[in-house]
């Protein structure tokens, strides 16, 4: 279960950006929200990339949430 939740979720976001590259603006926020949690599980044993995963997560995960409300509602 460890291994299969971050590639659903990746897969995911690579799903939503592609019905964002065809015009549907759901995919913007699909995209960026799957990815957000892909990065912020991802492991390593570096402490500096750990960190750069979490903060690229955060970022990831609050840019959906502004797609979502300037671009789909």
């Amino acid at each position: 279960m460890r291994e299969f939740a971050p590639k659903v979720f990746q897969t995911t976001g690579i799903i939503g950006f592609i019905l964002a590259f065809v015009q549907i603006p759901i995919g913007w926020f699909i995209g960026f929200f799957f990815s957000g949690l892909f990065f912020m599980m991802l492991k390593s044993n570096n402490e500096k990339s750990g960190t750069f995963n979490m903060m690229a997560g955060i970022a990831c995960l609050l840019y959906s949430f502004y797609c979502l409300f300037t671009q789909v509602l």
